[in-house]
């Protein structure tokens, strides 16, 4: 958009205002003069503001070629110049406005002569229309853009909700995934300890105490793992001191147990003497607790069970292969008064657990009792059964002949299956 304004100056025949005279000659003739004045505003619009560019031409004619330019007129282009131009900045070599000949004046009247200024950013007038993009502080994703249908989504933010979406989805499998596994093994442990000690209830006699205690050690130490989700890697090394005397039912209900023992752990049932521990670490398993149990020892053999316990514990925890390790000590006294055998089984077996405690070990003791009179009875009964003899042999006049024949306070039950027998075939 330009603006141009025009200003000329012609004078009549008669001279003119004496004020404001432009030329002045010698001759009577006044000579014609044209002189045309022409001021543009060129407003150019760009992305940071309107670019003003202001120009200012002026041209002069006259008929007369000796007619000179009077003073008035030579101040008034040269402050107009000079107000034009930039800064310390002089005229330039081809005008001149003072000469000394005419036709040095001639060509200067002549020639027309085009003065800028410097461009600058300027607001626009308030009149001026302005068919152009104006600067405006407007972000520049919503620029030449015009809402549709409603606000419009970041891209940029549901990409990355959907990556965060994608994501959770093998975390939330994962976690569910774990929980069932160690939900189902709990579940399965709980069902096999029960069935277990239902079935050693129905097979070892007077020892329901004990058998619960050892289930329960068991079941705790099993599922305090699997809650915290570190069954793999656990610690905890627990042993099972079993004592009592012969024919209890020690050895029958660790051999019951080991063979109930619940998955995916191993049982393993060792008889004295002892493989090395390394063989032993080698066949259990990583992916749970694994039952290792040492039947047959003795006193004498005590110091022997306690150094490979612990070489045992060391591996297995090495090799991070938890473990549950059991020891069965037969405690016997021969030939003394019930309460005086009493004394000395009790004795002996704090003097075994004193042992492996002061070695450092996690122990637990379970205790055997003796069996009684009726205990006995019920083991002859269970035997004739598996004997495969009918009913009417199983009498109480016959259960009560073969207990009698056994000393139930030394021997216990480890002569009924044989006694039972010769009764049967004789």
């Amino acid at each position: 958009m330009a603006i141009v304004r025009k200003m000329s100056k012609v004078p009549d025949a008669s001279g003119g205002d004496d004020d404001s005279p432009l030329v002045s000659g010698s001759s009577s003739h006044q000579p014609f003069i044209f002189r045309q004045f022409i001021f543009r505003e060129i407003v150019t619009p760009t992305k940071k503001g309107n670019v003003s560019m202001k120009e200012i031409s002026f041209s002069t004619y006259c008929d007369d070629k000796w007619t000179s330019v009077s003073q008035k007129t030579k101040g008034f282009s040269f402050s107009l110049k000079k107000m034009l131009m930039p800064p310390k900045e002089t005229c330039p070599p081809h005008v001149s406005f003072t000469a000394s000949k005419p036709n040095i004046i001639d060509l200067a009247l002549e020639k027309s002569s085009s003065l800028r200024s410097r461009p600058k950013t300027v607001q626009p007038l308030k009149k001026m229309k302005v068919d152009s993009i104006v600067d405006q502080k407007i972000p520049k994703d919503k620029r030449h853009t015009r809402r549709r249908c409603g606000p419009r989504e970041n891209p940029r933010k549901l990409h990355w909700n959907h990556i965060c979406l994608i994501s959770l989805i093998p975390v939330v499998m994962l976690l569910g995934s774990s929980i069932y596994i160690f939900k189902d093994r709990n579940m399965q442990l709980t069902c096999n300890l029960n069935h277990l000690q239902s079935i050693l209830n129905e097979r070892v006699f007077g020892q329901r105490e004990a058998i619960s205690s050892i289930l329960n050690i068991i079941e705790t130490t099993i599922n305090k793992a699997s809650i915290n989700l570190d069954l793999e890697n656990n610690k905890e090394m627990p042993i099972i001191l079993i004592t009592g005397p012969s024919g209890v039912g020690k050895s029958y209900a660790s051999s019951i147990i080991a063979s109930g023992f619940p998955p995916p752990g191993i049982s393993d049932l060792i008889l004295f003497p002892l493989p090395p521990p390394k063989n032993t670490v080698q066949k259990c398993s990583e992916k749970g607790y694994n039952l290792i149990v040492l039947d047959s020892l003795y006193n004498h053999s005590i110091n022997n069970s306690i150094n490979w316990v612990k070489k045992f514990s060391n591996e297995a925890l090495w090799q991070n292969k938890p473990a549950i390790v059991m020891l069965i000590f037969s405690v016997q006294v021969w030939n003394a008064p019930t309460d005086i055998a009493q004394e000395k089984v009790e004795a002996e077996e704090n003097v075994i657990y004193s042992d492996l405690k002061r070695h450092g070990l996690e122990t637990f003791h379970v205790h055997f009792r003796s069996l009684s009179k009726e205990d006995l009875k019920n083991c002859v009964k269970v035997a004739l059964q598996r004997k495969g003899v009918g009913k009417d042999y199983v009498t109480e006049e016959n259960v009560n002949m073969i207990a009698d024949s056994i000393d139930h306070r030394e021997e216990g039950c480890k002569r009924v299956w044989s006694q039972t027998a010769s009764a049967v075939f004789d």
